[in-house]
């Protein structure tokens, strides 16, 4: 089931970052940095201790703030948490199928043991002492679980670049770092479903131009990745995934809050923003008529990036 790592650079010509409202909290360098790290395990079989991502090289991620962590839990449990939701019907699944994404959304009360020990783990204490250590900001719960997820692709399926929440509907704080967790089955680089971080400008602003993937990372079983919600955190899996037989792509989500701060955040979106179509001979009017439908605005994407990896629209 393991890979041999892969972290990409897709674009080595990438411009220095301006996240502009959050550069007073997380100053970023304009040096590439390519992040695999291994995290500590706790004592104890349902726990993970530190991280061990170097601040500074996280701080100066391209094109936001993140890291790849290698072997991220104990072995068993990582397979344990495979087997458990693998071994759920699609039946129980609800089946999402958008003009954005296609994918399998497992509802909170079908969370398996594992899934639930796996979430207290990354709720304590001391493991939010250290997602503030990196971010060098105060960090808070997801209380109501609202971006507590298990996410199964299939052959065909994606989820297409966008920027998240910048509010949490329900708490009203500041979404503001995301963990994912690959459980992926039997997954292979020919099947695509790479995570792509994408350089462009802030989701507080209508219409705001994307310039491309600066970064793929290969969705490897028992692989996390670490990045901070800024209002130019775009992201997604928008290349179609072509699997065979079994395998599958799994991703477990987590994300954290923290204080609202004008001077540093912009985006006050309380739903993911998505960047929309990027084919046919009107890509940007089609994304107008879509958000038409859903009370926002649209994105400006270059043809020319969007022809490589088109999106399948439903």
């Amino acid at each position: 089931m393991n890979g041999h790592p892969k972290s990409t650079t897709a674009d080595e010509k990438i411009p220095p970052i301006n996240l502009n409202h959050a550069a007073a909290s997380i100053a970023l360098s304009a040096a590439s940095i390519d992040m695999k790290v291994a995290a500590t395990p706790l004592k104890g079989v349902r726990s993970v201790e530190k991280l061990n991502v170097d601040r500074d090289a996280y701080c100066a991620g391209k094109p936001f703030p993140h890291a790849v962590i290698d072997q991220f839990l104990p072995v068993d449990w990582a397979n344990e948490l495979q087997r458990d939701i693998l071994a759920l019907p699609d039946s129980v699944y609800n089946r999402i199928r958008t003009a954005f994404e296609d994918k399998f959304l497992l509802p909170k009360q079908h969370f398996p043991k594992s899934v639930l020990d796996l979430l207290r783990a990354l709720e304590t204490d001391a493991f939010l002492r250290e997602l503030e250590k990196l971010s060098g900001r105060r960090v808070y719960r997801d209380e109501p679980g609202h971006y507590w997820g298990v996410h199964k692709f299939k052959s065909g399926d994606r989820l297409d670049v966008h920027v998240d929440a910048g509010i949490h509907p329900l708490m009203k704080k500041r979404k503001f770092m995301t963990i994912l967790i690959y459980l992926s089955n039997d997954w292979k680089p020919e099947f695509g479903g790479d995570l792509e971080l994408w350089k462009g400008d802030t989701a507080a602003i209508d219409e705001p131009k994307l310039d491309g993937a600066a970064v793929r990372i290969a969705p490897e079983f028992n692989r996390a990745v670490v990045f901070t919600n800024t209002d130019t955190s775009w992201h997604g899996s928008p290349s179609i995934t072509r699997c065979e037989g079994d395998a599958r792509r799994i991703v477990f989500t987590l994300s954290y809050m923290t204080d609202e701060d004008e001077t540093l955040f912009a985006n006050k979106r309380q739903r993911a923003y998505f960047a929309g179509p990027r084919t046919g001979p009107d890509p940007l009017a089609e994304t107008r008529r879509i958000r038409a439908q859903t009370g926002s605005a649209a994105c400006s994407i270059p043809q020319t990036t969007a022809q490589t990896n088109p999106p399948s629209m439903s």
